[in-house]
């Protein structure tokens, strides 16, 4: 059996380390085409997930006692002549636990991956996290700032783990955490380029995967995109 954890919603959740699914969630409720409210200023957004969609499914993402190691990486598309300054990112997690400890989320932004293959990695780092409920049960914001990242035009990816490493907090003994997928089209309330879809990895030596691409002959109909975005501004 395949142990990534990708999970259709109509699905339960089986024993961990085989083919897992995450908590159930439901969906944010917000304005057509209105970035989420942490994500200010916004330079892109890939959408709501939407649990009603039975394509909808889950992808672990996670630093915890449990699985060490898992990350999902999001395509995005910095405009021909423009340059980003990142200030901040975020990922969109599904879980049952409602906290990080440490409160710290480990990331990163590549160029040029491919499937087998991280290409070259631009800026990473562990910094101070916030993990916050949004769009309904379950689901939560995880978001890293005060990043100070220049991308000139091209495509990148984007990671941010939760970590949940402390073998004094109960909570940590069983935290599991899982990045959530956009299958609407067009992607309710995304904002700033469209994600490329059919375009994002997984990667974990948890699961002795090595750059999988995350497209229709891994994950199925899901998979599509997932839901993450970028803050900072554009010259």
């Amino acid at each position: 059996m395949k142990q990534i954890l990708v999970a259709v919603w109509a699905c339960l959740a089986v024993a961990m380390c085989g083919a897992q699914t995450g908590p159930q969630a439901t969906a944010r409720v917000s304005g057509a085409g209105s970035a989420p409210p942490y994500c200010k200023p916004c330079l892109f957004y890939g959408g709501d997930f939407d649990p009603n969609n039975l394509n909808s499914g889950t992808v672990a993402n996670e630093m915890c006692l449990l699985v060490p190691q898992a990350a999902v990486y999001v395509p995005f598309n910095v405009p021909p002549g423009k340059t980003w300054n990142v200030t901040g990112a975020f990922m969109i997690i599904n879980s049952l636990t409602s906290v990080i400890d440490p409160p710290q989320a480990y990331w990163e932004i590549r160029s040029g991956v491919s499937n087998g293959n991280g290409g070259t990695l631009v800026a990473s780092g562990t910094s101070a996290a916030a993990y916050k409920p949004t769009q309904g049960t379950d689901l939560y914001a995880l978001l890293v700032k005060n990043l100070n990242v220049t991308l000139v035009s091209g495509r990148y990816w984007v990671s941010v783990v939760p970590i949940c490493t402390n073998l004094n907090d109960t909570s940590c003994q069983s935290a599991q955490y899982f990045s959530v997928d956009v299958e609407d089209m067009p992607p309710p309330n995304r904002y700033g380029p469209l994600e490329p879809a059919d375009d994002s990895f997984f990667n974990s030596m948890s699961f002795n995967d090595n750059w999988v691409a995350l497209g229709p002959t891994f994950c199925g109909a899901g998979c599509d995109r997932f839901s993450a975005g970028i803050l900072g501004t554009a010259q």
